[in-house]
C-alpha cells in the first residue's frame, strides 16, 4: 500500500528537503456491498479498473477462491464460488501496486 512520507534533511552546508508524495491507492476503491452474499462490486475513480490488474479473492485459510469477473469502465462485479462464509482478502495487483481489501462474505 502506498502512503505519503515527508522527510527532512537538515546539514551544516545548508537546508535540503525530501519529500515523496505517493497517492494512497487503497482508498480509491470501494468494494460494495460489504458484507455481502458472495456477488459485489469493485469501484475505482483512481485507475480505470483494467485487464492490467489481477484480482484475487482469498480465504483464511490462504486458498484462492475461484470467482467470475465482469468489467464495467471503472466498476467490476464479482461473484465468488464454492466459498465459505466469513472474513475474506481482495488482492488488487499489477506491475507496481498491490492492494489488499477486506471483504466479508455471508450466507452464500
Amino acid at each position: 500500500l502506498l502512503t505519503s512520507r515527508t522527510a527532512l534533511v537538515n546539514s551544516n552546508k545548508g537546508c535540503n528537503a525530501l519529500a515523496i508524495n505517493e497517492a494512497s491507492l487503497s482508498s480509491n476503491y470501494t468494494i460494495f456491498p460489504n458484507p455481502n452474499k458472495g456477488s459485489f462490486s469493485i469501484k475505482s475513480d483512481f485507475i480505470m479498473l483494467n485487464d492490467d490488474f489481477e484480482i484475487i479473492l482469498i480465504d483464511l485459510m490462504g486458498n484462492t477462491v475461484p470467482i467470475s469477473i465482469n468489467r464495467h469502465a471503472n466498476k467490476i462485479l464479482i461473484k465468488a464460488t464454492n466459498s465459505s462464509m466469513g472474513l475474506h482478502f481482495l488482492m488488487l495487483k499489477n506491475r507496481e501496486n498491490r492492494i489488499v481489501k477486506k471483504v466479508f462474505l455471508n450466507n452464500i
